[in-house]
């Protein structure tokens, strides 16, 4: 561990990680970690991957906990993917192997993942296709969908009326009109984050562009505009609030005991069923974690996020769900609250 913990030193990106409790977010850019602006905390790219790193303290603890987080943008390149994972397994070695570790997929995030921002913009473009912050009268049309209660998350979606529902708030940000549809159904929240971020950008654009606000049955020149940019106004689908999925909490020890790495059901899946000696897996619905105990082999401790991979492919489970891998001592508040 001492050798890779060297290793990782080597890594500039990786000097002042973790030092004190915050919030720290790199990009990869061509197979590097490059710091990410802080004042575009929140903003992630389609076409790219990073690597968010929280450090926390708990109560009455003197010593920093982590949480190391890899995102992969739907549109991120294969070598930009496996740069971010090889280069989290790099920080979590700089950091003496004490994070806990989470796979985020675009359109999947997990909820620590977005509790830690007040909104999250997920937004085309990236590193490979040359994104730059362009002109307000250069700017290419899009329409962004403001959607949550407790985390507002701002997604670009296509122009077209498919994208609408009566439940939320869309943006149409073109250039220096921004066009704001606020629909019968949609929530207070949306509402009032939705009017921070057209006036956010008005902001970024010097208060050159001018903030239209309207409802979905209003038929006056801003509204004309709005659904002429989007081909003609049509009918707004009904909303469609997110219903929990229940799914029955799952454990599966991970051992070689017998000689042979194997997975095996463990019942009754709860927290007192686990031991040091293995690893774990823990299904809990909307996330899967892997556990990795203290005295774990260093096959069960290699294999485990493999096996975590590969139970979702086997058992008609999502790929897209987050995969966190927590070691014993480390345990975050995600995984504790699972046993509640």
């Amino acid at each position: 561990m001492q050798i890779r913990q060297e290793a990782a030193g080597t890594e500039d990106a990786w000097k002042l990680a973790g030092k004190a409790p915050g919030l720290q977010i790199w990009r990869i850019e061509k197979f590097k970690v490059v710091a990410w602006p802080k004042d575009q905390y929140g903003k992630f790219y389609e076409g790219d991957s990073y690597i968010v790193l929280n450090t926390y303290k708990k109560p009455d603890v003197e010593k920093l906990f982590y949480d190391v987080h890899f995102w992969i943008g739907k549109d991120s390149t294969q070598d930009e993917y496996g740069t971010a994972a090889y280069k989290t397994v790099e920080l979590d070695d700089f950091l003496g192997g004490d994070p806990v570790q989470h796979r985020e997929i675009q359109g999947s995030e997990s909820r620590l993942f977005l509790s830690y921002f007040k909104s999250v913009q997920f937004l085309s473009g990236g590193v490979e296709t040359g994104f730059r912050a362009v002109k307000p009268t250069e700017y290419r049309p899009r329409l962004l969908h403001i959607k949550g209660a407790r985390q507002i998350v701002i997604r670009e979606v296509e122009m077209s009326t498919k994208s609408l529902n009566k439940g939320d708030v869309f943006i149409l940000d073109a250039g220096l009109d921004i066009y704001q549809l606020t629909t019968s159904k949609s929530g207070g929240m949306e509402r009032v984050k939705a009017a921070e971020f057209a006036r956010s950008l008005d902001d970024e654009r010097g208060g050159k562009p001018t903030v239209h606000v309207f409802s979905e049955d209003d038929n006056d020149k801003a509204a004309v505009a709005f659904w002429t940019h989007l081909g003609g106004r049509g009918a707004i689908a009904e909303p469609t609030p997110d219903v929990p999925q229940k799914s029955e909490l799952r454990l599966f020890r991970v051992s070689d005991a017998s000689g042979k790495l194997q997975m095996t059901e463990v019942t009754p899946a709860k927290r007192a069923s686990m031991d040091s000696n293995d690893a774990f897996i823990v299904d809990a619905g909307h996330e899967v974690f892997v556990w990795i105990g203290k005295n774990a082999s260093k096959d069960e401790r290699k294999h485990g996020l493999g096996y975590a991979t590969d139970y979702l492919f086997k058992n008609n489970r999502p790929k897209s769900l987050p995969i966190s891998r927590v070691i014993e001592g480390g345990e975050n508040e995600s995984f504790e609250s699972v046993w509640k």
